[in-house]
């Protein structure tokens, strides 16, 4: 019953949004310079890439913009007695951006909003356990002597705040909606 609700609601997403689908691939091929048909043998077929140039140097200067400094987020305490706090929420923070590739992931939700006009993140917390073998060296109470145990257990790789990017063309919102918090559902393939 669940899968059918999500296909029948995919479903009726899909004909509100033919013409923004078709029109994605167009839009990727004309940043991209990609040219199709026939070509007179005897003029030359030359392409200045301007829009792809234009949409590069725009998202070069956001993600710069966001991204240029060290730490990437700054934090101020109110009192005098809250600096410490605030440093540490800060390399906290940026290092948990550095972690989950925010850079690169700006990139692209920057460039996909400059070609299509929008783009779709999500963002959310990953806990990520792993198991491993640990090795510890005990002293024995009579004798002192070190003795080496070896266990295996689950050791927590990484626990914090992850976001990726989505395509449209795997998108599929409830029509008749603006923002994505006013909508009931919202699929993603």
């Amino acid at each position: 019953q669940m899968v059918n609700l999500v296909v029948a609601r995919m479903n009726h997403s899909l004909p509100h949004f033919t013409t923004i689908r078709k029109e994605i691939p167009k839009l990727y091929d004309l940043y991209r310079g990609l040219l199709t048909g026939r070509f007179s043998p005897h003029k030359n077929n030359l392409h200045i890439p301007l829009i792809f140039s234009t949409v590069q140097s725009d998202v070069a200067r956001k993600t710069a913009t966001s991204f240029n400094q060290w730490p990437i987020v700054r934090f101020l305490g109110y009192g005098p007695n809250d600096a410490p706090i605030a440093r540490k929420r800060e390399a906290l923070i940026s290092a948990q951006m550095k972690d989950a590739k925010s850079f690169q992931k700006a990139y692209d939700l920057f460039l996909t909003s400059d070609l299509y006009g929008t783009s779709v993140a999500r963002y959310g917390w990953n806990h990520i356990e792993q198991e491993m073998m640990l090795t510890f060296r005990e002293r024995l109470p009579i004798s002192g002597m070190t003795v080496q145990r070896s266990e295996v257990r689950d050791i927590v790789v990484f626990d914090g705040p992850n976001w990726k990017i989505d395509d449209l063309l795997d998108c599929f919102p409830q029509p008749g909606f603006k923002n994505i918090d006013d909508m009931d559902w919202f699929i993603v393939r």
